[in-house]
């Protein structure tokens, strides 16, 4: 895995000391790490502060995670024969409903295919609530559709698996409620 620790180094070079200025600078934002584990994301969309790329396909990278975020956080589409008029779902429909996510829904354009998205873990979309240029009902950032209520994740309570946590995004907080109960959705798959 050095290998892309170099390569994400010689990107941040390239950036620091262009050769030449370009309209599409501020642009591109590389977010280099180097542990051996470690990847680098760009945008090459528009850049939202610093955090967020809008890549002009439906979705939303988050820099400082690489996850890709679905753009609409309430999509309400029918996919996969659940009807999602509302925006709220049970856990185990939210679960189907965000795999059977694909290119031509919720406005994407992005290629992807089904199982490339998923519901997101409760320390994912926690970070996303609480981290650097938080997303929240009141600061969407460069995402639509957020409302201020609990969005499922995809974590089962330890010791009550008949309940998955929520991330409330008015105020940040979790809760874990039963995955009877409906709630919104908001799917997020992988950057690489």
């Amino acid at each position: 895995m050095r290998t892309k620790s170099w390569i994400c180094l010689f990107v941040l070079i390239i950036f620091l000391f262009p050769v030449s200025m370009t309209a599409a600078q501020d642009k591109v934002v590389v977010i280099p790490l180097f542990d051996d584990d470690a990847s680098c994301c760009a945008c090459e969309g528009t850049l939202n502060g610093t955090r967020w790329c809008d890549n002009g396909d439906g979705t939303v990278t988050d820099l400082s995670t690489c996850l890709v975020w679905l753009k609409n956080a309430n999509c309400t589409e029918t996919l996969a024969g659940i009807i999602k008029a509302d925006g709220w779902l049970e856990w185990d429909d939210a679960t189907i409903w965000s795999s059977a996510v694909i290119n031509g829904a919720c406005g994407l354009s992005d290629g992807s295919t089904g199982g490339d998205w998923r519901l997101p873990t409760k320390n994912e979309l926690y970070t996303l609530a609480t981290g650097t240029e938080a997303v929240r009902s009141s600061t969407p950032r460069a995402i639509v559709g957020v409302e201020s209520s609990g969005y499922w994740t995809s974590t089962t309570l330890s010791n009550k698996t008949d309940r998955a946590w929520i991330v409330d995004l008015e105020f940040g907080g979790v809760a874990g409620i039963a995955k009877f109960i409906r709630s919104y959705v908001w799917p997020v798959r992988s950057g690489n």
